[in-house]
């Protein structure tokens, strides 16, 4: 069945959440989940004796390509559930003993915001992994469930690029170093609030963001290197549609990501919109 199968076939095609636009089936190649979970694999070092939770659906890519991914590189056991429950979720985490948990979005205060019981205090959690952890509820989650270590990270379903705040600072999705910037496909570019679209200087081209300046993140496309390229959706006109030519020198390609970010003097990057 594997015989004529390779890295660059589609394994699944995840529909995307609907944040900048109708929701659109993106391809995700067996490359692309077996890559992308072994990043954070190297990442997270995790441990034999880990145990991973997953609350959210497994047609998200976060749960079927990290959290699943991530346990079939460690081969650590994979624990879900039909469906979130925050009265419910420390007394799964205990009776499976688990280690490492994922989130998504608004989960995080909702557990936060939740009456308190004794399973949030016994169970043995040290380390929560996912994206969109607001700041104004990031140290109460870490401090009232006493979690060990916060992984927060960017990424889309249909993404040629992402970031990971490996080092838990408070409200950061990603951290840029100069190194790291030289090799990394995303660009902050600065942004058009006029015709949404990414600004463009006198020769036609876009302008990277300075340190503390708003911009669009992108992912540089390059077709030789198979983790940058940009495979789309099953729809060619929606894949196009994403796709900026002539970005930083003429001939170049990127995938826009619809979001709105700002990168500080020591590199890290937040959110915006």
């Amino acid at each position: 069945l594997r015989k004529n199968i390779r890295y660059s076939d589609a394994a699944l095609h995840i529909f995307t959440s609907g944040t900048t636009g109708p929701p659109k089936a993106a391809k995700v190649s067996h490359l692309r989940w077996y890559g992308s979970s072994l990043i954070f694999s190297k990442v997270l070092k995790l441990l034999p004796t880990d145990v991973l939770y997953c609350p959210l659906p497994l047609y998200h890519s976060s749960a079927i390509v990290l959290g699943f991914g991530l346990c079939l590189h460690n081969g650590i056991p994979f624990v879900f559930s039909k469906k979130f429950s925050a009265s419910k979720f420390w007394k799964i985490c205990l009776k499976n003993e688990v280690t490492v948990v994922q989130y998504i979005g608004e989960l995080c205060r909702y557990l936060a915001d939740a009456p308190p019981c004794e399973e949030e205090i016994t169970n043995k959690v040290r380390l929560a992994l996912g994206n969109g952890l607001r700041a104004d509820i990031w140290k109460k989650f870490e401090t009232r469930f006493r979690i060990g270590k916060i992984v927060e990270f960017y990424s889309s379903t249909e993404g040629n690029t992402g970031l990971i705040n490996a080092k838990g600072k408070v409200g950061a999705i990603g951290q840029w170093s100069r190194v790291i910037a030289k090799r990394h496909p995303g660009k902050l570019l600065r942004f058009d609030y006029e015709t949404g679209q990414p600004y463009r200087d006198s020769n036609g081209l876009c302008v990277e963001c300075k340190p503390g300046e708003v911009g669009e993140f992108v992912g540089m496309i390059n077709l030789n290197d198979p983790t940058q390229r940009f495979d789309g959706y099953s729809d060619k006109v929606e894949t196009e549609k994403k796709i900026v030519k002539n970005v930083l020198k003429k001939g170049d390609r990127c995938f826009r990501s619809g979001d709105l970010m700002r990168r500080e003097e020591d590199g890290y990057i937040y959110f915006v919109d």
